[in-house]
């Protein structure tokens, strides 16, 4: 990585310029796509459905039949990695926080949660008892991964995660805005942030832990074919629908779904031009610190000494630059020798540290 003297000038966080006009409810009125990449050709057949981020890499699947391309793996900038027959007629795939490992799958019509032991082979995980379970709805967890929930015309079913159902939430109101209760759209459902959130023509809604709709925004050039209703995604940090089948996937990172504290996103090819985006930094300055892997480091000396780092091995201190108030991106050109690294930041005044990042 080259030094920071060579970034680009800092910009507002994407899709936020004018952040002081009021949004609809949580939100912004809009947002622009963050990163996006295009999948591809017969990389999955028939009906994309979602996609998640776990191990580092994305996992996207389809439906229509058990057989079979219906597992897609992506590395962290979007290349197509490999496409594999698990043998599962593909509602949803999904991760704890649309970030970690491993990743988890429900088929059309099952109650059967699965879970990847290797890439692109399930074992049965748990069994979901009780409640209303569409035959086609998306199952995922929610925001704190303490449940799984699926959605249909307007009710969240839930259940723990031995599969005991908890009943359901009613969405106030769903299907008065969007065409939002029209199939495929209301099958779908994510979480994020403590919300419920549904998709429907381009609009996004989130919906909070009583029903109630507390924000709805655009998802300015998001896909609105019947593949793009049924591929609401929440991974790595943002808000994911592709446009058609095996079309282009675009990402929005709408920091009101982050759950507060300090949170940063990379983006970007490696080698080639890498984005860093952050949010919630408080205000001063902030340090960049790379290392070679996750792992828990206690910083041995200066102003932060002794806050814990969740990277480790050759780390070194990038640079420190303005948190531009909390909120900002930046972009750099980024060599071989950073590939497969990650990054953390942390506030050099009040040593609040970031999630970690990557790999580059």
């Amino acid at each position: 990585m080259r030094k920071v003297s060579s970034f680009a000038s800092m910009i507002a966080l994407a899709g936020l310029a004018g952040g002081s006009v009021l949004g609809q409810g949580i939100f912004q009125p809009s947002y622009n796509e963050t990163t996006s990449f295009n999948g591809a050709p017969g990389a999955l057949e028939q009906t994309s459905m979602n996609m998640t981020f776990g191990g580092g890499h994305y996992w996207s699947a389809s439906g229509g039949a058990s057989g079979g391309n219906r597992l897609a793996e992506w590395d962290n900038t979007g290349a197509h990695v490999a496409s594999y027959q698990p043998g599962i007629d593909m509602r949803s795939v999904f991760t704890v926080g649309g970030s970690g490992s491993p990743v988890y799958a429900r088929g059309f019509s099952s109650r059967t949660i699965q879970r990847q032991t290797s890439p692109g082979v399930f074992t049965t995980h748990v069994t979901l008892n009780g409640g209303s379970l569409n035959s086609q709805s998306q199952v995922e967890f929610n925001s704190d991964g303490t449940e799984y929930i699926a959605h249909n015309a307007g009710a969240v079913s839930r259940w723990d995660l031995s599969g005991n159902s908890l009943g359901s939430v009613s969405l106030s109101g769903f299907g008065s805005m969007f065409d939002e209760n029209v199939y495929p759209a209301n099958r779908g459902v994510v979480s994020a942030g403590g919300y419920y959130l549904t998709y429907s023509n381009g609009n996004l809604s989130a919906w909070d832990a009583s029903g109630a709709r507390v924000g709805n925004t655009v998802l300015n050039g998001a896909g609105q074919s019947r593949n793009s209703h049924f591929s609401l995604s929440w991974a790595n940090d943002m808000i994911w629908v592709i446009d058609v089948a095996n079309g282009t996937w675009r990402g929005y990172l709408i920091p009101e779904l982050l759950g507060g504290g300090f949170r940063i996103t990379l983006t970007g090819p490696c080698p080639g031009q890498k984005t860093l985006t952050w949010d919630g930094a408080g205000s001063g300055q902030m340090g960049i610190v790379v290392g070679n892997s996750q792992g828990n480091t206690n910083i041995p000396n200066g102003p932060c000494q002794g806050t814990q780092l969740g990277i480790s091995g050759g780390l070194i201190l990038y640079n420190v630059i303005g948190t531009q108030g909390g909120s900002g991106q930046v972009s750099t050109t980024v060599g071989i020798p950073a590939c497969g690294k990650f990054v953390q930041c942390i506030n050099t005044g009040t040593c609040e540290t970031s999630n970690v990042a990557g790999p580059i």
